[in-house]
This record gives C-alpha cells, sequence and structure tokens, in this order.
C-alpha cells in the first residue's frame, strides 16, 4: 500500500478514507492544507501499520506537531481533538502532561503499552479530571471509563468499595467475556491492506470474518469488499457492520456499492436504504449480482417510486424487468404510461398473475393499437402486445391459434370435443352481410384467456361475437 500510494499528492483530504491517508508521503501536504489532513488522519486505525512501517507514526506525530505548532509534551484539548486517534502512539510523558481529555481519546484504542497504562492511571489518581478525585469514585465513574479500568492495577481498583466493586463485578465478568468474544480473532484483523491482497478472503471462515472486519474498515473500503466478496455468509457480515456504522441507513451512494451483497439483506433493511436515483435503481436491479425474492424487488422498487418525481419510465422498467415488475401490486402497474411501455424493451411476464397480465395487457394494448386497414401494422402490432400475454400465449398455440399476415388462421387441430373456428373475414356469416366469428371453446378454458382472445379477436378482424 505504501509503495502504490506514496507519491501521491491530495490536498482535498475529505474523500479519501482515513486509513488511506496515513500511507501519503506527508512531505507533499501543503501547509495551508495540514491541519485538515491532521484532523481526518485522526480518524484512522493507527494499528494497521506492519513492523516495517512502524516508524511512520513518529514520522507523522513529528508532522503533526509543526502542524499543530505543538512544543514540548504538553498537548491542549483543541489539538488533542484533531489529533483524535494518533494520542494512541503517544508515550508516557505526553499522557500525563497533556489536558486530562486525552483519557477520552485513549478509550478508542486497541492496545496500550505498559507506560501508558500507568500514565493514564497517575492522571487519573491525580484527581484533575473530570472524573474528579478517587474519594468520589463509584459505579458511575467505573461505567463513564469504558473498557480502561480493565488494564488498571489494584492501586486503582483499591479505590472503590467492596459494595461498588461486588455490584461491578458481574458486570465486569460479562464485559471481560464480551470483549473476549468480540475480539476472538486468530487469523489477524482485516485492513484495506489486507483486502487489497489477491488471496484474500482466503483463510477466513464466517466466524473469523465477523471478529477481524471492524464497521470502520467495511465503511472505508465497502467497493473492494464488496468485489472480493462472494460468499452469503461474508456478505451477511458486511451488512451487519454497515448497520454499526449507519444505524439510520444507507444512502444511495453506498447502496450503489453494495452488488451481490445487497441480495441477502431483509425487507427491513432494504425499508431504511436512500433508493432516490435512477443510478441506485440500476444497480440494484443488474441481474449479474444474482436475482431479487419478490417481497424484496417490490420493497426496492416501491422506496424508489416514494422518491420525488420517480415514475417508473422505460428506463425504469428496462431496468426492473419482467420477473421484478411482477412482484408489484396492480396500482403501481396501473401507473405505467403507455409511452413507458412502449418506448421499453419486451418484458417477460410469465411470472405475474393472470390479474397483473391484464392490466399490464391493457397498457400494451393501447400503446400499440392495431390498424385495421394494414394487415402488416396489424401483425407488428400483435408482435409487439404478445409478450404481454406471458403464459396465455402458449394456451392461445395450444388451441391453435396463431397470427399470420394480419389474420388470426386455424393452424393446428384443436384438441378432441373442442371446435375453434375463425372464418375470415371476407366470408360472410349465414345470417348476416357483415363479418362474423364463431369461438365455440370447450368448458376449462380460462376467462382470462377469453377476454384476452377476444380482445385480439375483435379488434384485429374486426368481428362480432356470438
Amino acid at each position: 500500500m505504501y509503495n502504490q500510494i506514496r507519491d501521491e499528492n491530495p490536498q482535498d483530504f475529505v474523500n479519501y478514507p482515513a486509513d488511506m491517508l496515513l500511507y501519503y508521503d506527508y512531505a507533499n501536504v501543503q501547509q495551508a492544507n495540514c491541519r485538515e489532513y491532521f484532523n481526518q488522519t485522526g480518524h484512522a486505525d493507527f494499528s494497521i501499520f506492519s513492523t516495517t512501517l512502524d516508524g511512520r507514526k513518529a514520522i507523522l506525530l513529528n508532522g503533526a506537531r509543526n502542524c499543530l505548532g505543538i512544543t514540548g509534551t504538553a498537548i491542549n484539548k483543541n489539538d488533542l481533538d484533531i489529533l483524535g486517534n494518533m494520542c494512541c502512539t503517544l508515550d508516557q510523558d505526553y499522557i500525563q502532561n497533556s489536558d486530562p481529555e486525552i483519557l477520552e481519546k485513549m478509550k478508542n484504542c486497541n492496545d496500550f503499552s505498559s507506560a501508558q497504562v500507568t500514565a493514564m492511571e497517575s492522571v487519573l489518581l491525580g484527581g484533575t479530571t473530570k472524573y474528579g478525585p478517587p474519594d468520589r469514585w463509584n459505579d458511575i465513574t467505573l461505567n463513564n471509563l469504558g473498557t480502561l479500568p480493565l488494564y488498571f492495577s489494584g492501586n486503582f481498583w483499591g479505590r472503590f468499595s467492596r459494595k461498588v466493586l461486588w455490584l461491578y463485578d458481574l458486570k465486569i465478568t460479562c464485559f471481560v467475556i464480551s470483549v473476549f468474544k468480540a475480539s476472538d480473532c486468530t487469523v489477524g484483523n482485516i485492513t484495506r491492506i489486507t483486502i487489497g491482497d489477491d488471496a484474500f478472503p482466503f483463510g477466513y471462515d464466517a466466524s473469523q470474518f465477523r471478529h477481524c472486519l471492524s464497521a470502520e474498515v467495511v465503511k472505508n473500503n465497502l467497493a473492494d469488499l464488496t468485489e472480493k466478496v462472494d460468499d452469503d455468509e461474508f456478505h451477511r457480515v458486511i451488512l451487519d457492520k454497515l448497520k454499526e456504522a449507519y444505524p439510520a441507513g444507507l444512502s444511495d451512494e453506498q447502496v450503489r456499492l453494495l452488488g451481490p451483497v445487497s441480495r441477502v439483506a431483509t425487507v427491513d433493511e432494504i425499508s431504511k436504504w436512500n433508493v432516490s436515483s435512477l443510478d441506485t435503481l440500476a444497480a440494484l436491479m443488474d441481474s449479474n449480482d444474482g436475482t431479487w425474492d419478490a417481497d424484496k424487488s417490490k420493497a426496492i422498487v416501491t422506496k424508489y417510486l416514494s422518491g420525488p418525481n420517480n415514475t417508473l419510465g422505460a428506463t425504469e422498467l428496462n431496468f426492473i424487468g419482467g420477473p421484478n415488475l411482477c412482484s408489484l401490486d396492480v396500482d403501481a402497474l396501473n401507473g405505467i404510461s403507455t409511452e413507458s411501455i412502449r418506448d421499453a424493451n419486451a418484458l417477460d411476464v410469465s411470472n405475474c398473475s393472470s390479474v397483473q397480465k391484464r392490466a399490464l395487457f391493457d397498457i400494451a394494448n393501447r400503446a400499440f393499437p392495431i390498424s385495421f386497414t394494414n394487415r402488416n401494422s396489424a401483425t407488428y402490432s400483435y408482435q409487439l402486445v404478445q409478450p404481454y400475454l406471458g403464459q396465455l400465449q402458449s394456451e392461445l398455440d395450444t388451441l391453435g391459434l396463431n397470427l399470420t399476415g394480419g389474420r388470426v388462421d386455424v393452424t393446428v387441430a384443436p384438441a378432441t370435443n373442442t371446435n375453434t373456428t375463425i372464418a375470415n373475414s371476407t366470408v360472410a356469416s349465414t345470417t348476416s352481410s357483415a363479418p362474423a366469428v364463431l369461438l365455440d371453446f370447450r368448458r376449462g378454458v380460462r376467462s382470462t384467456l377469453l377476454l384476452v382472445l377476444t380482445a385480439i379477436a375483435a379488434q384485429m378482424l374486426q368481428l362480432n361475437t356470438y
């Protein structure tokens, strides 16, 4: 990673992942932008450096000192806020001499040296922190210190009464167990460098993937993760980590990066996604990422339609496709315009219910009006409407009804006891000089087939049905 990006020269640091910024050559950072640089690296994980690059911690600290004008080992609160997680790299002298607010920054660290622990304990015992002097400490103090007490010696614990220790003992035990479970990563923490390895995620099972992957890493490396990982259990872990990072839901930009990970989301999770742009809808409906369950595709399209000015236009229909379209309610389908159907690609609606097919056929029938004076036009219009017949078309074929040259002909003998005769429009009826058609369907032909067949025959041949 360092060799690949050290020569980059970014100055707009907000648009770069914090961990990545650690590897840029600080010499390329303009002095006017240095505060913004360290403000962003303050969100990074400084434990990701390998042993070889561990010296970069000192380089970055020296750069921060020069940028912020820090002299000596005393750092004020404002500068501590800028340094952020860099405080995890500070030694004993800095911890003891800086503003007591440094303890709040140390809560974000993954681990401490013995000297750092001694320094933090000394600061607490000094009584100048917001936790007050030791004689005022109680169970609330322990709660507010987070995980720090777990590192402290008996000198710290001896300041609490037996009652407080007894009440806190069970909580400490449960907390320690949860910490060990949460940090039970034996393969190695997953970082940006890990993800960039060609072999990743080889060596991680679902359990280790969960324990070794943090929400922060997922947030900063979502696109790379979704490209590398193809296991549904791993996909579930990625979504869970995203929920930790964004409990209120995902933005359009984040949703567009999900790829196949999106397919393991629940309907409730989808309801918290932003699907307001056409690009987001297109990304979610990419068939290369897998098929959608009907309830999930319905939730996505419904979410999209709830956006301002969003409709089921031709482009949307092409992205959604026929199978996913069949997941929508009839009310939503009735909102499709004739222009949208006319301009969209042919849709496979074979999975739709008869009610849905009828709704789509009605729209298609208006979109492709049939000319009764032009056989070629009639054939062409029928061919455009045909996709919206769905399964009904196969029933037409079973009955021996096909369209050729602008009229319906009998091309296959119907089944036994089934007489189907469609007279050519030039043949007169025995009781009238007007064109006529005699349709004698056997019992069992679905009512929907009769409706559609009658509509086609009546419009294309201009015949009366008896």
